[in-house]
Protein backbone atom coordinates (compact mmCIF):
# COMPACT_ATOMS: atom_id res chain seq x y z
CA UNK A 1 0.00 0.00 0.00
CA UNK A 2 1.44 3.28 -0.93
CA UNK A 3 -0.78 6.47 -0.30
CA UNK A 4 0.24 9.44 -2.34
CA UNK A 5 -1.39 13.17 -1.87
CA UNK A 6 -3.01 14.93 -5.06
CA UNK A 7 -5.36 17.39 -3.75
CA UNK A 8 -8.25 18.54 -5.72
CA UNK A 9 -8.50 22.05 -4.37
CA UNK A 10 -10.46 22.63 -7.32
CA UNK A 11 -13.47 21.11 -5.98
CA UNK A 12 -15.87 23.03 -4.22
CA UNK A 13 -16.43 20.37 -1.40
CA UNK A 14 -12.10 19.52 -0.59
CA UNK A 15 -12.61 22.71 2.44
CA UNK A 16 -15.68 22.11 4.26
CA UNK A 17 -13.78 22.12 7.59
CA UNK A 18 -12.24 19.37 9.95
CA UNK A 19 -14.23 16.58 11.71
CA UNK A 20 -14.02 13.79 13.98
CA UNK A 21 -13.43 10.91 12.02
CA UNK A 22 -15.46 8.27 13.98
CA UNK A 23 -16.82 5.86 10.70
CA UNK A 24 -15.28 4.43 7.08
CA UNK A 25 -17.21 4.01 4.08
CA UNK A 26 -16.22 2.08 1.54
CA UNK A 27 -17.40 2.86 -2.11
CA UNK A 28 -17.08 2.00 -5.69
CA UNK A 29 -17.01 4.40 -8.20
CA UNK A 30 -19.75 2.96 -10.75
CA UNK A 31 -17.72 3.08 -13.63
CA UNK A 32 -14.84 1.07 -14.80
CA UNK A 33 -12.34 2.77 -14.50
CA UNK A 34 -9.28 1.44 -13.02
CA UNK A 35 -7.12 4.24 -13.07
CA UNK A 36 -6.97 6.86 -10.11
CA UNK A 37 -5.84 9.92 -11.74
CA UNK A 38 -8.66 9.44 -13.93
CA UNK A 39 -11.16 9.85 -11.61
CA UNK A 40 -9.19 12.40 -10.12
CA UNK A 41 -9.36 14.64 -13.20
CA UNK A 42 -13.31 14.24 -13.24
CA UNK A 43 -13.46 15.32 -9.49
CA UNK A 44 -11.41 18.03 -9.70
CA UNK A 45 -13.96 20.42 -11.01
CA UNK A 46 -15.98 23.08 -9.36
CA UNK A 47 -18.94 21.51 -11.02
CA UNK A 48 -18.94 18.09 -9.50
CA UNK A 49 -20.63 17.78 -6.12
CA UNK A 50 -19.19 15.21 -4.91
CA UNK A 51 -15.44 14.13 -3.59
CA UNK A 52 -14.22 10.78 -1.79
CA UNK A 53 -11.33 10.96 0.15
CA UNK A 54 -9.25 8.51 -1.68
CA UNK A 55 -9.47 6.40 -5.02
CA UNK A 56 -7.81 3.20 -4.24
CA UNK A 57 -5.70 1.06 -7.20
CA UNK A 58 -4.85 -2.48 -7.88
CA UNK A 59 -1.20 -1.93 -7.38
CA UNK A 60 -2.24 -0.24 -4.08
CA UNK A 61 -1.70 3.09 -4.89
CA UNK A 62 -3.74 5.09 -2.80
CA UNK A 63 -4.52 8.61 -4.40
CA UNK A 64 -5.73 10.71 -1.10
CA UNK A 65 -7.44 13.78 -2.92
CA UNK A 66 -8.23 15.53 0.35
CA UNK A 67 -7.11 15.04 3.71
CA UNK A 68 -8.73 12.17 5.46
CA UNK A 69 -10.05 14.02 8.93
CA UNK A 70 -11.30 16.85 6.37
CA UNK A 71 -14.82 16.88 5.68
CA UNK A 72 -16.33 14.84 2.78
CA UNK A 73 -19.23 14.59 -0.17
CA UNK A 74 -19.14 11.19 -0.59
CA UNK A 75 -22.14 9.46 1.17
CA UNK A 76 -25.39 12.47 1.08
CA UNK A 77 -27.46 11.87 3.56
CA UNK A 78 -30.77 10.20 4.51
CA UNK A 79 -33.64 9.94 6.58
CA UNK A 80 -31.87 10.48 9.47
CA UNK A 81 -29.27 12.60 8.56
CA UNK A 82 -25.98 12.56 6.71
CA UNK A 83 -22.45 10.83 7.52
CA UNK A 84 -20.01 12.78 5.49
CA UNK A 85 -19.15 14.98 8.86
CA UNK A 86 -17.71 12.10 10.52
CA UNK A 87 -16.38 9.18 7.74
CA UNK A 88 -13.88 8.76 5.59
CA UNK A 89 -15.05 7.63 1.77
CA UNK A 90 -12.79 5.57 -0.19
CA UNK A 91 -13.35 4.69 -3.83
CA UNK A 92 -12.42 1.34 -4.97
CA UNK A 93 -11.32 1.27 -8.55
CA UNK A 94 -13.15 -0.93 -10.91
CA UNK A 95 -11.50 -2.72 -13.75
CA UNK A 96 -12.02 -2.04 -17.47
CA UNK A 97 -14.49 -3.77 -19.71
CA UNK A 98 -18.07 -2.88 -18.20
CA UNK A 99 -20.71 -0.74 -18.28
CA UNK A 100 -24.08 0.03 -16.47
CA UNK A 101 -27.50 0.12 -17.16
CA UNK A 102 -28.73 3.63 -17.38
CA UNK A 103 -29.56 5.14 -13.87
CA UNK A 104 -29.12 1.92 -11.87
CA UNK A 105 -26.34 -0.39 -10.09
CA UNK A 106 -26.39 -2.90 -12.54
CA UNK A 107 -23.33 -3.95 -14.51
CA UNK A 108 -23.38 -5.38 -17.95
CA UNK A 109 -20.74 -7.31 -19.57
CA UNK A 110 -18.58 -7.77 -16.45
CA UNK A 111 -16.69 -11.15 -16.88
CA UNK A 112 -16.36 -12.35 -13.25
CA UNK A 113 -13.53 -15.35 -14.20
CA UNK A 114 -11.78 -12.76 -16.39
CA UNK A 115 -11.89 -10.19 -13.27
CA UNK A 116 -10.99 -12.77 -10.73
CA UNK A 117 -7.05 -11.67 -10.18
CA UNK A 118 -8.31 -7.87 -10.60
CA UNK A 119 -10.80 -8.25 -7.56
CA UNK A 120 -8.62 -10.39 -5.69
CA UNK A 121 -5.40 -7.97 -5.70
CA UNK A 122 -8.00 -4.91 -5.08
CA UNK A 123 -9.76 -6.54 -2.06
CA UNK A 124 -5.87 -7.28 -0.61
CA UNK A 125 -4.97 -3.58 -0.97
CA UNK A 126 -8.63 -2.76 0.70
CA UNK A 127 -8.02 -4.66 3.71
CA UNK A 128 -4.83 -2.74 4.08
CA UNK A 129 -5.74 0.52 3.73
CA UNK A 130 -8.93 -0.02 5.87
CA UNK A 131 -6.79 -1.67 8.64
CA UNK A 132 -4.38 0.97 8.33
CA UNK A 133 -7.34 3.76 9.05
CA UNK A 134 -8.71 1.93 12.12
CA UNK A 135 -5.43 1.74 13.88
CA UNK A 136 -4.46 5.68 12.81
CA UNK A 137 -8.14 6.83 14.21
CA UNK A 138 -8.79 4.42 16.94
CA UNK A 139 -11.42 2.38 15.22
CA UNK A 140 -12.55 -0.98 14.88
CA UNK A 141 -13.83 -3.30 11.77
CA UNK A 142 -17.82 -2.47 13.09
CA UNK A 143 -17.17 1.36 11.92
CA UNK A 144 -16.84 -0.20 8.19
CA UNK A 145 -19.58 0.28 6.23
CA UNK A 146 -20.18 0.73 2.28
CA UNK A 147 -22.81 3.39 0.96
CA UNK A 148 -25.43 0.65 0.52
CA UNK A 149 -25.31 0.14 4.14
CA UNK A 150 -25.12 3.66 5.46
CA UNK A 151 -28.37 4.47 2.98
CA UNK A 152 -30.73 1.26 4.91
CA UNK A 153 -29.18 2.91 7.93
CA UNK A 154 -30.52 6.13 7.55
CA UNK A 155 -27.66 8.23 6.93
CA UNK A 156 -26.59 8.27 3.26
CA UNK A 157 -27.81 8.35 -0.46
CA UNK A 158 -29.38 5.52 -2.41
CA UNK A 159 -26.46 4.34 -3.74
CA UNK A 160 -25.91 0.40 -4.14
CA UNK A 161 -22.09 0.11 -4.24
CA UNK A 162 -20.60 -2.22 -3.01
CA UNK A 163 -23.14 -5.06 -2.86
CA UNK A 164 -23.28 -4.70 -6.69
CA UNK A 165 -19.83 -5.98 -7.19
CA UNK A 166 -18.07 -7.73 -4.74
CA UNK A 167 -19.95 -10.61 -4.09
CA UNK A 168 -19.84 -11.54 -7.61
CA UNK A 169 -16.79 -12.88 -6.32
CA UNK A 170 -17.53 -14.18 -3.44
CA UNK A 171 -17.25 -11.09 -0.97
CA UNK A 172 -19.55 -9.05 1.28
CA UNK A 173 -18.99 -6.33 3.76
CA UNK A 174 -19.85 -9.36 6.39
CA UNK A 175 -16.43 -10.93 4.88
CA UNK A 176 -14.59 -8.03 4.42
CA UNK A 177 -14.89 -6.55 8.45
CA UNK A 178 -14.07 -10.13 9.06
CA UNK A 179 -10.89 -9.97 7.08
CA UNK A 180 -10.04 -6.12 8.57
CA UNK A 181 -10.52 -7.39 11.65
CA UNK A 182 -8.58 -10.33 11.81
CA UNK A 183 -6.02 -8.19 10.60
CA UNK A 184 -6.09 -6.07 13.70
CA UNK A 185 -5.86 -8.10 15.93
CA UNK A 186 -2.93 -10.08 14.36
CA UNK A 187 -4.26 -13.40 12.94
CA UNK A 188 -3.50 -15.15 10.07
CA UNK A 189 -5.91 -15.37 7.18
CA UNK A 190 -7.97 -18.40 7.26
CA UNK A 191 -6.57 -21.16 5.28
CA UNK A 192 -8.18 -24.15 3.48
CA UNK A 193 -7.57 -27.82 4.22
CA UNK A 194 -5.13 -28.07 1.68
CA UNK A 195 -1.47 -27.68 2.90
CA UNK A 196 0.99 -25.85 0.21
CA UNK A 197 4.18 -26.32 -0.31
CA UNK A 198 6.92 -26.30 -3.25
CA UNK A 199 5.57 -27.94 -6.58
CA UNK A 200 3.53 -27.68 -10.00
CA UNK A 201 0.32 -25.40 -9.84
CA UNK A 202 -1.93 -25.11 -12.76
CA UNK A 203 -3.18 -21.36 -12.58
CA UNK A 204 -6.89 -21.60 -13.03
CA UNK A 205 -7.78 -17.95 -13.40
CA UNK A 206 -7.22 -16.07 -17.05
CA UNK A 207 -4.44 -13.02 -15.45
CA UNK A 208 -2.32 -14.06 -11.97
CA UNK A 209 -0.11 -10.99 -11.25
CA UNK A 210 3.79 -11.57 -11.11
CA UNK A 211 5.31 -9.43 -8.25
CA UNK A 212 8.47 -9.51 -6.95
CA UNK A 213 8.10 -10.61 -3.30
CA UNK A 214 6.23 -13.11 -1.44
CA UNK A 215 2.37 -10.28 -1.41
CA UNK A 216 0.53 -7.91 -2.61
CA UNK A 217 2.42 -4.94 -1.20
CA UNK A 218 5.33 -6.25 -3.98
CA UNK A 219 6.04 -4.66 -7.54
CA UNK A 220 4.33 -6.13 -10.28
CA UNK A 221 6.21 -7.85 -12.71
CA UNK A 222 4.54 -9.72 -15.41
CA UNK A 223 0.83 -11.34 -15.78
CA UNK A 224 0.56 -15.32 -16.17
CA UNK A 225 -2.50 -15.22 -19.15
CA UNK A 226 -1.91 -18.92 -20.21
CA UNK A 227 -3.31 -21.09 -17.35
CA UNK A 228 -0.53 -22.96 -17.89
CA UNK A 229 1.50 -25.17 -15.26
CA UNK A 230 4.35 -23.44 -13.58
CA UNK A 231 6.62 -25.10 -10.95
CA UNK A 232 7.12 -23.27 -7.61
CA UNK A 233 10.33 -24.54 -5.67
CA UNK A 234 9.41 -22.31 -2.25
CA UNK A 235 6.17 -21.08 -0.37
CA UNK A 236 6.21 -17.88 2.16
CA UNK A 237 3.80 -15.71 3.71
CA UNK A 238 1.25 -18.99 3.58
CA UNK A 239 0.65 -19.66 0.27
CA UNK A 240 3.19 -17.48 -2.27
CA UNK A 241 5.26 -19.19 -4.52
CA UNK A 242 8.73 -18.59 -6.00
CA UNK A 243 8.18 -19.35 -9.23
CA UNK A 244 10.99 -21.69 -10.68
CA UNK A 245 11.90 -19.66 -13.34
CA UNK A 246 13.03 -16.57 -11.67
CA UNK A 247 10.17 -14.40 -13.13
CA UNK A 248 8.76 -13.50 -9.08
CA UNK A 249 6.10 -14.85 -6.85
CA UNK A 250 2.50 -16.00 -7.47
CA UNK A 251 -0.78 -16.15 -5.27
CA UNK A 252 -1.07 -20.00 -5.41
CA UNK A 253 -4.22 -19.93 -3.43
CA UNK A 254 -6.95 -22.39 -4.03
CA UNK A 255 -9.26 -19.74 -5.53
CA UNK A 256 -5.92 -18.99 -8.34
CA UNK A 257 -4.35 -22.40 -8.92
CA UNK A 258 -4.93 -26.12 -8.42
CA UNK A 259 -1.95 -28.01 -6.93
CA UNK A 260 -0.53 -30.58 -8.76
CA UNK A 261 2.47 -33.51 -9.25
CA UNK A 262 5.23 -32.17 -7.22
CA UNK A 263 7.48 -34.69 -9.08
CA UNK A 264 6.76 -33.13 -12.92
CA UNK A 265 8.25 -30.21 -14.06
CA UNK A 266 5.88 -27.49 -14.94
CA UNK A 267 5.69 -24.89 -18.29
CA UNK A 268 9.09 -23.16 -17.69
CA UNK A 269 10.79 -26.64 -19.18
CA UNK A 270 8.30 -26.77 -22.05
CA UNK A 271 8.57 -28.55 -24.78
CA UNK A 272 9.58 -31.91 -23.09
CA UNK A 273 10.15 -35.62 -23.63
CA UNK A 274 8.06 -38.10 -21.95
CA UNK A 275 8.09 -41.78 -22.81
CA UNK A 276 4.74 -43.51 -22.69
CA UNK A 277 4.71 -46.67 -20.46
CA UNK A 278 2.05 -48.45 -21.98
CA UNK A 279 -1.00 -48.11 -24.15
CA UNK A 280 -2.44 -44.73 -23.67
CA UNK A 281 -5.34 -42.77 -25.23
CA UNK A 282 -4.87 -39.41 -27.53
CA UNK A 283 -7.73 -37.61 -26.89
CA UNK A 284 -9.20 -34.13 -28.48
CA UNK A 285 -8.53 -32.45 -25.28
CA UNK A 286 -6.89 -32.19 -21.66
CA UNK A 287 -9.41 -34.55 -19.60
CA UNK A 288 -11.45 -38.04 -20.00
CA UNK A 289 -14.29 -36.29 -20.80
CA UNK A 290 -12.92 -35.14 -24.48
CA UNK A 291 -13.26 -37.79 -27.55
CA UNK A 292 -10.72 -40.18 -27.75
CA UNK A 293 -8.53 -39.71 -31.41
CA UNK A 294 -6.03 -42.87 -31.03
CA UNK A 295 -4.06 -44.88 -29.00
CA UNK A 296 -0.23 -44.52 -28.85
CA UNK A 297 0.99 -48.64 -28.02
CA UNK A 298 4.83 -48.75 -29.05
CA UNK A 299 5.92 -47.40 -25.60
CA UNK A 300 8.32 -44.65 -27.29
CA UNK A 301 9.10 -41.34 -26.76
CA UNK A 302 6.82 -38.05 -27.15
CA UNK A 303 7.84 -34.15 -27.48
CA UNK A 304 4.85 -32.28 -25.51
CA UNK A 305 4.50 -28.56 -26.09
CA UNK A 306 1.68 -27.28 -23.41
CA UNK A 307 0.38 -28.93 -20.47
CA UNK A 308 -3.35 -28.37 -18.71
CA UNK A 309 -5.24 -29.61 -15.80
CA UNK A 310 -8.00 -31.81 -16.38
CA UNK A 311 -10.02 -34.90 -15.87
CA UNK A 312 -8.06 -38.38 -15.39
CA UNK A 313 -5.11 -37.25 -14.66
CA UNK A 314 -2.63 -34.53 -12.51
CA UNK A 315 -1.63 -33.05 -16.02
CA UNK A 316 -1.95 -33.49 -19.73
CA UNK A 317 0.25 -32.48 -22.35
CA UNK A 318 -0.57 -31.62 -25.77
CA UNK A 319 1.55 -33.25 -28.23
CA UNK A 320 3.94 -31.53 -30.74
CA UNK A 321 2.58 -33.31 -33.78
CA UNK A 322 -1.18 -32.02 -33.21
CA UNK A 323 -2.17 -35.40 -32.95
CA UNK A 324 -3.92 -34.05 -29.35
CA UNK A 325 -3.46 -34.77 -25.40
CA UNK A 326 -2.20 -37.34 -23.57
CA UNK A 327 -2.44 -37.82 -19.64
CA UNK A 328 0.98 -37.20 -18.07
CA UNK A 329 2.20 -38.42 -14.65
CA UNK A 330 3.44 -41.75 -12.92
CA UNK A 331 1.02 -43.96 -14.28
CA UNK A 332 1.20 -42.85 -17.65
CA UNK A 333 4.29 -41.63 -18.49
CA UNK A 334 7.85 -41.34 -17.06
CA UNK A 335 11.14 -39.52 -18.17
CA UNK A 336 13.25 -40.71 -21.05
CA UNK A 337 16.63 -42.33 -20.13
Amino acid sequence: MNVVEKWAEANKNFDRGKMQVEKLVVHSPGTAQPDADKLFEYYNNPAVNALPHAFLERSGRVLEVMPWDNVGAHVGAGPKGGWNGLSIGVEVCEPAGHTYLPNSGTMVGYDVKANAAYFADIYEQAIQLFVYLCERYGLTERDIYCHAEVHRLGYGSNHIDIEHWWPKHGKNMDTFRADVGARLRGESPAQPDEEYGPGMYQVIVPDLTIRKGPGTNYEETGHITDEGAYTVTEIQNGYWGRLKSGAGWISVYEKYCRKLSGEQEGQEKLPAMVKVKEDLNIRSGPGTDYPVLGVIRDQGSYTVVQTSAGNGADLWGKLKSGAGWIALGGDFTSQPQ
